[in-house]
């Protein structure tokens, strides 16, 4: 298995774009400069969770706790885990994933019967969220646009700051309000 590549994300203090992280906002916008690039310079972007522990970001490689519902249960616990240890101010994650919006001929109703990888109107997405100890959160998604070949061609984001009432699901709401 080959490891992820982490050493664009500036983890320590010298240097690091961490520093300046105050917010949940801030914390999408430095994991977005590296993911980006990564994503259409590799074609993939392997599942990422970060912790901000003052000016430094603990970064963790999480692809092997998406495989099963059980795993991903464990990771929200692992998560809750992590911040009581290191203090964290904020939690951020980064992944590939499918996405499916209600519009478009699509019912909010169909949508809690399937899993969006296997929807016919799925989308392919980089989802970048942030909580932070404040309580509260961010998201910024972009659509993943691929030519003929499967190679990543274009990022396009989707306007994530109106018809998102609430941010949910067992990788949200780490710090409570």
């Amino acid at each position: 298995m080959k490891l992820p590549d982490i050493s664009g994300y500036s983890i320590g203090r010298e240097g690091s774009d961490w520093s300046s992280v105050k917010n949940a906002k801030d914390m999408v916008e430095v994991i977005l400069k590296t993911a980006k690039g990564l994503l259409l310079k590799e074609g993939h972007h392997s599942p990422m969770l970060f912790a901000v522990t003052g000016n430094e970001a603990l970064v963790c490689p999480i692809g092997q706790f998406l495989k099963t519902e059980d795993t991903k249960d464990s990771m929200g616990d692992m998560v809750r885990s992590m911040i009581a240890k290191f203090n964290a101010q904020g939690i951020g994650m980064v992944t590939e994933s499918w996405m499916v919006k209600a519009g478009d001929g699509v019912k909010s109703e169909d949508l809690v019967h399937i899993q969006a990888s296997k929807h016919p109107a799925r989308i392919e997405v980089l989802l970048t969220s942030a909580n932070w100890n404040d309580g509260s959160q961010y998201m910024r998604i972009h659509r993943i646009i691929r030519d003929n070949k499967g190679k990543v061609i274009q990022l396009a984001e989707i306007d994530t700051e109106s018809g998102w009432e609430e941010i949910a699901g067992r990788f949200a709401n780490y710090f409570k309000k």
